[in-house]
């Protein structure tokens, strides 16, 4: 394989691609084998140790993994669980000529953005759906899509968000998703901070105390202002009322939440609403980009 691969318009060009979803008995191992193009895989359930020439992983599910041309591997997967991944196999023709040498492309993401692991899926169901790509080259959109997806996995960064995850340590970072969790249903179950806790894996007084140290604020203050801030995208974009939204954000005061709210954003709920609906931006939120909360609603 050459270092580099230019070509006129200095865009991707996919020369191939395939791909499918395979589950696996408990135990199964595959290889040790020698790569011959390219090989993304996303772990969908179940865990895996992967090998190389360089090193030993393992992968839970969500993560991803870029396998390259005349690499050495080997698959053994979970002893005792049955396991499923998705895997898209490609070749170049050409890529951008402001990327990386190809060797020196990073191997595995343990915990991508959310439009890495949605990009990944739309590549791999296209491919799915089109069975005569093995043997010609995939149309424009593919290419594109791989490219944006190859770019963002290339520049990848531990706390990225792209709309997904943190760099936060792990009892935060579980603490975050059970927020989010609890946001992301259509009535918020309030909740504890021995609940809180529990889902962390650890005690009360440590998730303070890491929360603090890493975000600056406290777990449940935490969990108050991503509250408020699922209010701003809800005012934007429904009809809700504005007790409605209160009620939906887990307040059941609307007093309560318009004050809070005021206090927090400078403003009321509704004069931010009519701001919005005049094209304003919405206000600055107090919270870092990694705990903005997520609206599937």
């Amino acid at each position: 394989m050459k270092d580099k691969i230019f070509n006129e318009s200095n865009r991707l060009k996919l020369s191939y691609c395939y791909g499918g979803i395979v589950t696996y008995d408990p135990g199964e191992v595959l290889g040790p084998r020698l790569l011959t193009d390219f090989e993304l895989v996303i772990v969908i359930e179940g865990t895996l140790t992967y090998e190389n020439d360089t090193s030993i992983n393992q992968l839970k599910p969500g993560s991803i993994l870029l396998a390259k041309p005349n690499t050495m591997e080997r698959y053994s997967w979970d002893k005792n669980n049955h396991t499923r991944h998705a895997y898209l196999h490609f070749n170049l023709d050409s890529i951008p000529s402001e990327w990386q040498n190809l060797e020196s492309w990073p191997a595995i993401i343990e915990s991508p953005s959310d439009v890495l692991t949605r990009l990944v899926q739309t590549l791999i169901d296209r491919a799915m759906a089109k069975p005569n790509w093995p043997a010609e080259s995939p149309g424009a959109t593919q290419n594109r899509l791989m490219e944006v997806f190859l770019d963002l996995f290339l520049n990848f960064k531990k706390g990225d968000v792209f709309g997904g995850q943190d760099s936060f340590s792990e009892p935060v970072s579980r603490a975050v998703k059970f927020i989010r969790e609890r946001l992301d249903s259509r009535s918020f179950e309030p909740f504890t901070l021995d609940e809180l806790s529990k889902s962390a894996n650890t005690s009360s007084k440590n998730l303070c105390r890491i929360f603090i140290k890493e975000i600056g604020i406290s777990p449940m203050k935490a969990s108050r202002l991503m509250q408020l801030q699922l209010a701003i995208p809800l005012l934007a974009r429904t009809r809700l009322s504005i007790k409605e939204i209160a009620q939906h954000c887990g307040f059941c005061d609307q007093l309560y939440f318009s004050r809070y709210f005021s206090q927090v954003f400078g403003a009321p709920p509704s004069e931010v609403r009519k701001k919005l609906l005049s094209g304003n931006p919405p206000p600055k939120s107090p919270l870092p980009a990694s705990l903005m909360p997520r609206m599937y609603w």
